[in-house]
């Protein structure tokens, strides 16, 4: 199996993750925890997932689960695999953060190094643009006894669950080729060869 086929979340995953989330009404954040926030991450729930970052303009881009192993194969270019973890912020919110699975990638390295410490200890994150990655801050030891363990969510069972609840968009999930974002990125790259001369 291919690295892009164990990226995508088979149909009855899904399907199972929708209704159970609708069942608790949990709620996720999407995205990483914010600066200065102490996290820790689930030891269990996380794993790899398809994802098309599409560009809205230079300032903003809506991510996209993809389902469908068409999709990937026709749009490779487009579609890169992330880890997604579960994790829970000193103040007991859920998240869902996806870290980039690029080997050359600075911050891909340096969250999934976070996201391990992060399973057995609370830490903190903030991001070092001139160097391109997260610089990892341990909490102190007074710190982490007043905080103690963390409390997850009980009913979990798979990390998809909080994906797809996390992501809180039908919209954003590509579960065929018929889905408009991949529909409109064919007609820009279709060309008629008829006005060709």
């Amino acid at each position: 199996m291919s690295d892009w086929q164990s990226a995508i979340m088979p149909q009855e995953v899904l399907d199972d993750a929708v209704e159970e989330q609708a069942k608790a009404n949990t709620q996720f954040s999407w995205g990483k925890p914010g600066k200065g926030v102490i996290f820790r991450i689930h030891p269990a729930h996380h794993g790899d997932f398809a994802f098309w970052k599409h560009e809205l303009d230079t300032d903003s881009q809506e991510t996209y689960l993809v389902m469908d192993p068409e999709v990937v194969r026709q749009h490779k270019t487009r579609v890169s695999t992330y880890t997604c973890y579960l994790y829970v912020t000193h103040d007991g919110r859920w998240g869902v953060w996806s870290v980039n699975n690029l080997r050359n990638n600075k911050y891909g390295r340096t969250g999934h190094a976070a996201a391990k410490m992060a399973m057995s200890e609370w830490i903190q994150i903030h991001s070092d643009n001139t160097r391109k990655r997260y610089v990892i801050n341990r909490v102190p030891p007074n710190k982490r006894d007043e905080l103690g363990e963390p409390t997850w969510p009980s009913h979990l069972e798979h990390i998809a669950e909080a994906v797809v609840t996390a992501l809180d968009d039908d919209d954003l999930l590509i579960t065929s080729t018929a889905h408009p974002l991949v529909r409109a990125i064919g007609e820009e790259v279709t060309i008629d060869l008829s006005d060709i001369k």
